[in-house]
Order: structure tokens, then sequence, then C-alpha cells
């Protein structure tokens, strides 16, 4: 495969990933709204479909790729991620008493927030 198919193979490979996240995600907010989930549920259901996301994704790369599946696999987990990372770099509040600092951000980021104070340090 040439360099062209392989970035198109990526792509996709992350679109899925992303649709993924996001119907785990929309799956979430709906229990949230409609079951009232606890914040622990909610918690391991975001984790759980950031992990998800990143498999899938890498799995389909691997099979499309038929060579060094693992590594096809970690490159687009680790794209799967630092898109997620760099995505979030301008949402983060900067303390706690930010306007911005709602319920909704702190659910949906709060993975990012140990990342973010050990990059700071």
């Amino acid at each position: 495969m040439n360099g062209k198919t392989t970035i198109i193979l990526i792509l996709k490979g992350l679109i899925l990933s992303y649709g993924i996240t996001g119907m785990i995600l929309a799956f979430l907010a709906f229990g949230i709204w409609k079951w009232e989930f606890s914040d622990f549920a909610v918690n391991i259901g975001m984790i759980a479909s950031y992990i998800l996301a990143a498999l899938f994704g890498g799995f389909y790369l691997g099979k499309k790729k038929k060579e060094k599946k693992f590594i096809w696999g970690i490159l687009l987990g680790v794209c799967y991620i630092i898109i997620c990372s760099c995505s979030l770099l301008g949402w983060f509040p900067r303390d706690s008493e930010s306007k911005y600092n709602h319920y909704s951000f702190h659910l949906y980021f709060k993975w990012y927030a140990w990342w973010y104070a050990w990059l700071k340090n």
C-alpha cells in the first residue's frame, strides 16, 4: 500500500473511533437524563468509551493493513489520544473560579485533569 492509501485508512479508523465515542457518550447522556446514572457509572462509561473506540479503530486499521497489525493499531490509538488531548487544551478551565467550570465540562474532561496537571509541572 502506498502512503496516500495509508493516510486514508488512518483517517477512516479515526472517524470510526470518534463515531463509536460519540455513540457511547450519547448513550451516557441519555442515561444521565432518563435513568440518572451515578457519577461513578458515567466515569466508568467514559473511560470505557475511549478505550473501546481506540481498540475498534486499531483493529480496523490492523485488519486493513494486513501486516504489522499490532503496530498500526497502536499508531491509531496514539493518534486518537493525541487528537483528544490537543482538542481539550483550550477547553480545560484554568482555575476553579472560572466561569466555564460547569458540571458538564467537569464530567466530560475529568480524565484530562490529571494529564493537564502533570504537564504543567
